[in-house]
């Protein structure tokens, strides 16, 4: 069913493709989101990103994200939103490292333990079930909430470590913790299940290829969008094009508005040089602002002005015909320097009027003489506050306390 051009990009088709999103046709896959068609855009971006580094005398870092942007033709009305999507291939490399934030052990079942006998029994528990903890590192919640108490730990903290992953029992406080900064720039804590320990290698390795698909406000009043990270300059083409490809087949339920609301889509390098590809645009514009069917039939009714009119309307009162309004001596004294400065202009001839324009410029001529007429009052009149001949204060005498005063 075709959508109306009326109501699209409204409200109202805002919240029909919210309760019912639809993802993109599988024919986009065959040709705009194919592997052939993204891979050329992946090879474009890292030969300019490497041209870049190569000729710029910036410090740029040698390693980074690369990032796919979404843009919504109608931004919802919502703050940041962050959602998990676990993408095939994760986004590190040899010299990332995690942060694991555990629950404490205790000792007896009520006394904490130490955070080094803590530590031990993570790594032991991670030995066991073969986990690579070369990237990893443990950190109890009593460790964390005593030694990065202040901002300033918390931030240094931030740098070191790339991903935060705490257990789901006590995310919601590590997340609270860490505070909104790294939330805002999607870096929150990934929950992390330890209670099924048979499958703790799986669990760990698809919490280590999560991503958050961030919705960001608009920034500007036509557009918003959404950041994702889809790879890192140090891997394959291949592997970021299979992230790139799974993120849209996720897209239905990740953007809001589904994926009709999607404008175009960009790949970035998550860093200060500024290259973009674009591997996707839908040309259908939004309308701004809403137009609805009821203001577009009461304009499409209205007859167009007429220029002749409207000049005649907003024409300088000295050129007027029949002007009999009486000039003051500054006026008159303007009029003199224009007709000296200018002594080739003559008098105005007297041009045929056609009916309608004369009965127009009658009454503007009556419309100017009210105005003056009534200034001259106004000029006559005394202002307001002040005492004439005929107006007398008289003061009155009240009582207070006892005694005769005088009220001012």
């Amino acid at each position: 069913m075709a959508v109306d051009p009326k109501t699209l990009f409204t409200r109202k088709w805002m919240l029909a493709n919210h309760k019912s999103p639809s993802p993109f046709h599988q024919a986009k896959f065959d040709t705009v989101f194919s592997n052939k068609s993204i891979l050329k855009h992946i090879e474009d971006l890292k030969s300019a990103i490497d041209i870049e580094m190569y000729v710029s005398s910036r410090l740029l870092p040698e390693d980074f994200y690369i990032d796919l942007e979404i843009y919504s033709h109608k931004h919802p009305h919502i703050p940041i939103n962050l959602s998990r999507v676990i993408i095939p291939h994760a986004c590190h490399n040899d010299d990332t490292s995690v942060l694991v934030f555990v629950k404490d052990s205790r000792i007896g079942g009520r006394k904490l333990a130490k955070p080094e006998q803590t530590i031990k029994q993570y790594e032991t528990l991670f030995r066991n079930k073969n986990i690579d903890q070369k990237m990893v590192t443990f950190m109890p919640l009593s460790q964390f909430l005593n030694d990065y108490a202040g901002y300033e730990e918390r931030r240094k903290l931030s740098f070191m470590y790339e991903q935060f992953i705490a257990d789901k029992d006590i995310s919601v406080k590590v997340n609270s913790f860490l505070g909104s900064k790294l939330i805002n720039e999607g870096r929150a804590a990934f929950p992390l299940d330890f209670s099924d320990q048979e499958q703790l290698a799986d669990i760990f390795d698809e919490t280590l290829r999560m991503v958050y698909y961030m919705y960001t406000p608009p920034i500007d009043e036509h557009e918003s969008k959404s950041v994702i990270h889809v790879g890192r300059h140090s891997m394959s083409n291949e592997d970021i094009v299979e992230n790139i490809i799974d993120v849209l087949h996720q897209l239905q339920d990740l953007h809001p508005g589904g994926c009709n609301n999607v404008s175009k889509m960009v790949v970035r390098a998550n860093t200060q040089i500024d290259k973009v590809y674009q591997i996707y645009i839908d040309n259908s514009a939004p309308v701004y602002p809403e137009a609805t069917p009821d203001d577009a039939t009461e304009n499409a009714n209205k007859p167009d002005p007429d220029e002749h009119l409207l000049q005649k309307v907003y024409v300088h009162v000295s050129i007027i015909p029949c002007d009999s309004v009486v000039m003051d001596k500054e006026e008159e004294m303007l009029a003199e320097n224009r007709r000296d400065f200018n002594p080739s202009s003559g008098p105005p001839q007297n041009k045929p009027q056609n009916p309608s324009n004369a009965n127009l410029e009658q009454q503007v001529v009556n419309a100017l003489k009210q105005f003056v007429n009534k200034a001259k009052v106004n000029a006559n009149a005394a202002p307001p506050g002040s005492v004439t001949e005929n107006r007398v204060i008289r003061r009155r005498r009240v009582q207070v306390g006892g005694r005769t005063g005088r009220m001012f």
